[in-house]
């Protein structure tokens, strides 16, 4: 089955779109993804950012145009600073979005993934 003009034609149209507008995107990943998150972003047209620390990132996400969190390695600092960006891009209406990497794996990860998917 593939793709027809009409599908490719919308694809290219969002992305000129995101070209245009060079997006401010936060990401609060872990190390290992950390310097492909944002090269990917940067060739996507994107501006990455990443900023973890819950003394910043409920302010940092209120403006961005989106927040994306990874739960690739968390800590208990870095779980606080996604609850804080999580409440700031809320009330900010940017949308987020969690890659619950290994979110089964224990006790702490299936917690978190549960507190934050709640907010």
């Amino acid at each position: 089955m593939g793709v027809c003009d009409s599908e490719l034609a919308d694809s290219w149209a969002l992305y000129q779109r995101l070209r245009e507008q060079t997006p401010l995107v936060q990401c609060i990943t872990n190390y290992v993804a950390m310097n492909m998150t944002a090269n990917v972003l940067l060739a996507a047209g994107a501006s990455p950012a990443m900023v973890h620390s819950d003394a910043e990132t409920g302010e940092f996400a209120a403006l961005a145009s989106a927040l994306s969190i990874n739960m690739g390695t968390p800590s208990p600092q870095w779980a606080e600073g996604m609850r804080t960006a999580i409440t700031g891009a809320r009330g900010a209406g940017v949308p987020w979005v969690l890659d619950p990497v290994a979110h089964a794996a224990t006790a702490y990860r299936r917690g978190l993934v549960a507190e934050l998917l709640a907010l």
